[in-house]
């Protein structure tokens, strides 16, 4: 009876007060609030792409911290790491080796490039729609859907939005890249005078020929992508909806919210609307400890430092020619270098280079001795880069790499670009230390270093918070949707405004040129009377 009465004493006030602190702490970190009820919230990433994978996979640990029960649709070709959140696998029948035709694209002449972009553009809508039929036939997949109240989507994920619109779903899409590539399902304004395509070589500031280029294939870029895609899923709406068929614009404007995960200290400004968040990149965070192997390598190099080179999770494979000249330029550093590529067994490394299959590389990017970056420009190896302070140089090879470089080096001025296929070993030597022995970029990107960290909360939070808002709310935001979204697109360009204008103004000049007429004829008949006078 003793111990009962212990154990039924009050707190003590140390007791009280730890609770109270830790409850606040959790309120001000996580957004946890008394009284709100766990949400059921299904995240589908894109079934083979890991970097965009552990974009969602941020998300989603912090929306589970915040007490909501949260579930991944994964497959078995991501790469994973060890996480609290609950990971469904589906299998996947859909050709998933378009990663492998990437690898062979970065290999191969860069007069092919045209041609392989095609292939694997083809290959990942393919990819789209074949997981799409694989998780509405999966029995696991397809109960977890049902039961969600609400599904966090990628922006390139095509068929989260197809699936969220069969089950009638409300859903958020996540863009890791420049909004012009959504903005327009997205119903936000993007004048083509100072708002250049996603992907684009093109700055804000750009000239007349620029302009008029932006104008053209921003419009017919809309529409072209609009046909392929309501066309191409065109069956499996048959097959799964029993909705009247809608295109793909239209499904993609019916999102709650659109998060962004970019910043503006490198992205040309734009306008947004209400429902869309620019929460910044959300794989940015402090440096963790490195192993003891990558410890010891960092600190050997002494006051020189360390070069990070890395072209994305997608591409391990680069031309011959390429490798040599990168060895060899990397050979007459003073840096010590640090490289994940696979290299041919008979490829001599020299002795300041370690290659590596895999390597932590926003760990090491966060490193002290680290002077300056590699990369193929990924949104985000570049972003990371950024968050930390580290110089780059730009070795674009395809996708939205060359469309941020061209962020990076014109108003971030944190890089400098290399052409990779034809750059020489001398040329490699000479941007590389460039980047590194030039204070002006290390300047340049510790600015956008404290842009990106001078907010009071973290970009996973803001996007936390944006997704939490829409669950409180039952899922559904439509005090933040334009009423754009009802619009014709003729309507929405005010075209038929422009049309009953012009046509008031043809008649108006019409009327004039027949009074005119009239009165011309009257002052001659006029006059040619007087003359017989």
């Amino acid at each position: 009876m003793r111990s009962l009465a212990v154990s039924m004493e009050e707190p003590s006030v140390s007791t009280r007060v730890l609770v109270i602190l830790l409850w606040s702490m959790l309120h001000r970190c996580y957004g946890v609030r008394a009284g709100i009820q766990s949400s059921n919230i299904v995240v589908m990433p894109v079934p083979v792409v890991s970097s965009q994978y552990f974009n969602m996979l941020e998300i989603a640990e912090e929306m589970a911290r915040r007490g909501n029960e949260v579930k991944i649709l994964s497959t078995k070709y991501l790469k994973k790491r060890r996480s609290p959140v609950q990971h469904i696998e589906y299998q996947l029948h859909g050709n998933a080796d378009f990663i492998d035709d990437i690898n062979k694209l970065s290999s191969a002449k860069k007069t092919s490039n045209l041609f392989g972009y095609f292939s694997i553009g083809k290959n990942a809508l393919e990819l789209s729609y074949t997981s799409c039929i694989d998780i509405l036939e999966n029995n696991v997949t397809r109960n977890a859907i049902i039961e969600a109240d609400m599904i966090v989507t990628l922006s390139v994920m095509i068929c989260g939005i197809y699936v969220a619109d069969i089950y009638d779903k409300p859903f958020i899409v996540l863009h890791p890249g420049p909004l012009p590539a959504i903005g327009t399902y997205a119903q936000v304004p993007l004048p083509p005078s100072y708002v250049p395509l996603a992907g684009s070589i093109s700055s804000d500031k750009m000239n007349f020929l620029e302009r008029t280029r932006t104008f053209i294939f921003s419009n017919v870029k809309n529409v072209v992508m609009d046909f392929i895609f309501t066309s191409y899923f065109r069956n499996l709406q048959e097959k799964f909806s029993r909705k009247s068929l809608q295109s793909f614009s239209h499904l993609f404007s019916k999102a709650e919210a659109y998060i962004v995960t970019v910043d503006f200290a490198f992205e040309f400004v734009h306008p947004i609307m209400p429902n869309v968040f620019v929460t910044g990149p959300v794989t940015t965070k402090p440096a963790n400890k490195l192993s003891t192997e990558l410890e010891n390598f960092m600190e050997s190099s002494g006051e020189h430092g360390v070069v990070v080179i890395s072209f994305g999770s997608a591409i391990m494979h680069l031309n011959h020619e390429v490798i040599r000249n990168i060895i060899q330029a990397v050979s007459r550093l003073k840096q010590k270098v640090i490289w994940k590529i696979k290299l041919d067994a008979e490829v001599e490394i020299p002795e300041n280079l370690k290659v590596v299959d895999w390597l932590p590389q926003n760990d090491l990017l966060g490193h002290a001795k680290t002077r300056g970056f590699v990369s193929h420009m990924g949104i985000n190896g570049a972003t990371e880069a950024a968050y930390h302070g580290v110089p780059l140089v730009a070795a674009c090879i395809m996708s939205d790499s060359y469309g941020n470089t061209v962020k990076f080096t014109e108003k971030a001025k944190m890089a400098k670009p290399i052409d990779v296929y034809s750059a020489s070993a001398d040329t490699w030597l000479e941007v590389i230390e460039d980047v590194i022995y030039n204070s002006s970029y290390k300047e340049n990107a510790m600015k956008a270093s404290k842009l990106m960290r001078s907010w009071n909360r973290t970009s996973v939070q803001r996007a936390g918070d944006v997704i939490q808002y829409a669950v409180e709310n039952g899922g559904h935001l439509p005090h933040l949707k334009s009423y754009a979204n009802n619009l014709y697109w003729f309507q929405y360009h005010c075209l038929d405004v422009v049309l009953f204008l012009s046509t008031i103004g043809c008649f108006a000049f019409y009327v004039f040129c027949k009074v005119a007429k009239s009165l011309f004829a009257c002052i001659c008949s006029w006059k040619r009377r007087e003359k017989i006078d």
